[in-house]
């Protein structure tokens, strides 16, 4: 294939962008302590459905939550979280997976740039909700490197749907 070909390139945001251990471990820890009101036995049950060992702060590779949408890993978890209706839960979910501070897989700005200096339009497609997307590149400095910005609620599905 002639590289002069390629006219854009899109991105997968978590483990590509950013760094998925670094930033969803820990995170997944403090969101089952939350939401099992600081019960370790019910937060290490939640882990166990969503492939998450809250004893090591691990994932799974076959976790839904590294290659699921959030709305998946809402509809393992409600059942066993009665008190929040799947709405509220995947609320919750998005709103402090917003907050979840991220580490850049590699210098991201530096490397954006040479990719726009080639010329190339540049996107990201997550299976993230867009808003958490959105506020990960914002806080990282980059969104305005990006032409597209999708998550699985932007109207373009899941990935690796079309």
């Amino acid at each position: 294939m002639d590289m002069t070909e390629i006219k854009a390139l899109l991105f997968d945001k978590d483990g590509t962008l950013f760094d998925f251990s670094a930033t969803w471990e820990a995170w997944a820890a403090g969101f089952l302590t939350r939401l099992s009101a600081g019960s370790d036995a019910r937060a290490t049950a939640l882990g166990h459905l969503i492939g998450f060992d809250f004893r090591t702060r691990k994932f799974s590779p076959d976790s839904i939550v590294i290659a699921g949408t959030p709305a998946e890993v809402v509809q393992i978890l409600a059942p066993q979280v009665p008190e929040l209706s799947p709405h509220a839960l995947l609320d919750l979910l998005n709103e402090e997976a917003e907050l979840a501070p991220q580490l850049e897989a590699v210098p991201l700005r530096p490397l954006l740039t040479l990719l726009r200096e080639k010329g190339l339009a540049l996107g990201v497609a997550t299976n993230d909700a867009e808003a958490p997307a959105q506020a990960h590149l914002a806080e990282a400095g980059i969104t305005d490197m990006f032409d597209f910005i999708a998550g699985f609620d932007s109207g373009h599905g899941a990935k690796p749907g079309p």
